[in-house]
């Protein structure tokens, strides 16, 4: 017969194994969250992180994605539910994917406006297809879908409220570029609050496999779907079906799209940081397509400078330098808005190498008032259309 005290033993460390185990779990998915973050191929294959399709574009060319032509050899297409664009890329030894996969990665953009510059994402959809052969199971392929599914699901979770979560059965991925074969999809709602408003959005993933006539006989291909809608610019499929009670709400969704560059938000940058505000300027020159010298010098310091002068730069005609210099006092009394706008006007001398009369009123020889937002980002793009010729 087995002791009383033997089984509370045997009991005890089971409990704690178990107690063990489950933080190391948890410990192990926060690393692997983290080690897929910090790819650049991989966070671009499985969120949607980006608001204007002009800077996807630019990303995705730098990690090896191509834009599919149609017939008339276009990149922007026509559909039911506006403009759209589609990215294709081969499969080869890309982040997290598994080794010797064979597949392709397709990326469908749909966006409402008719100028790329100006396009901003309502709905993203990607799809992993991966063909199984001796060197890659099915077995692996499920693992890599599944791991990829929780990442977004982490990623949602940690930055997001998670409203509500659902099936679709009925014309799931309905947006799909290729035959949607998909029986059903799962739905995460989701929201966040920017400029006291709140965004509605949806994250849609299912998977599914087929077999596809080779040269060989039958292939059998494995599918990811991922899907990101944006409800505020696509809740009804039509930009038409848009309701905001003010104008005053409309401004602040403006705002929000028009003061992020990728995941950096020129809102959240803190105005007594002087170098991240030069930063996010010469990120935004970036995505504008003006070519950013490499910067050897990067020199800002709150100093007490002259009666009437809140900020002077210092190393006009030098690319290799910014030099900054911000008077504290006057600096402290502006507005968050007359600062971005001051600190624009400083970095279109050390960086444009613009004289006063060049670039627009952002230029202008004088920064006597306050300005607005709409200012702001009006003579921030004709300063910037001015560099590029436009």
């Amino acid at each position: 017969m087995i002791e009383f005290g033997l089984i509370n033993k045997f009991c005890m460390n089971k409990f704690f194994l178990i107690f063990l185990i489950i933080p190391l779990t948890l410990v192990s998915q926060n690393r692997d969250y983290k080690k897929r973050i910090k790819s650049n191929s991989f966070r671009f294959f499985a969120l949607n992180e980006d608001i204007y399709v002009k800077d996807l574009i630019t990303k995705s060319a730098k990690l090896g994605y191509e834009i599919m032509l149609n017939s008339d050899n276009e990149i922007i297409r026509k559909g039911v539910l506006g403009n759209y664009i589609i990215l294709s890329k081969s499969i080869d030894n890309d982040d997290f994917f598994p080794s010797y996969a064979v597949g392709r990665i397709l990326k469908k953009i749909i966006f409402l406006q008719d100028k790329i510059e100006t396009a901003i994402i309502s709905n993203s959809i990607t799809q992993a297809i991966l063909v199984e052969y001796s060197n890659v199971n099915k077995s692996k392929i499920d693992n890599f879908y599944n791991s990829t599914i929780n990442f977004v699901k982490d990623h949602i979770n940690y930055n997001n409220n998670i409203d509500s979560t659902v099936q679709l059965f009925e014309s799931p991925f309905y947006h799909l570029y290729y035959e949607n074969k998909y029986s059903y999809a799962d739905v995460i709602n989701y929201s966040f609050m920017k400029n006291d408003f709140r965004f509605n959005r949806k994250f849609s993933y299912g998977k599914r496999s087929d077999n596809v006539k080779s040269t060989t006989g039958y292939d059998r291909w494995n599918y990811l779907c991922l899907q990101f809608n944006d409800d505020i610019w696509d809740s009804m499929d039509n930009l038409n079906n848009l309701s905001i009670s003010s104008q005053k709400n409309k401004s602040k969704i403006l705002n929000s799209l028009r003061s992020k560059i990728g995941n950096k938000d020129m809102m959240d940058i803190n105005i007594y940081d002087l170098k991240e505000m030069v930063k996010f300027f010469l990120e935004d020159c970036k995505r504008s397509n003006i070519k950013v010298p490499k910067i050897e010098t990067l020199s800002t310091r709150f100093e007490p400078l002259d009666d009437g002068v809140i900020a002077l730069s210092y190393a006009m005609g030098d690319d290799s330098k910014i030099v900054i210099k911000v008077d504290p006092k006057k600096w402290q009394n502006s507005s968050k808005q007359k600062k971005w706008y001051i600190m624009y006007h400083e970095l279109g001398h050390d960086v444009l190498n613009l004289n006063h009369g060049e670039g627009g009123k952002m230029m202008f020889n004088f920064a006597d008032r306050e300005y607005s937002w709409d200012e702001f980002y009006k003579d921030k793009d004709y300063m910037f259309n001015y560099v590029n010729g436009n």
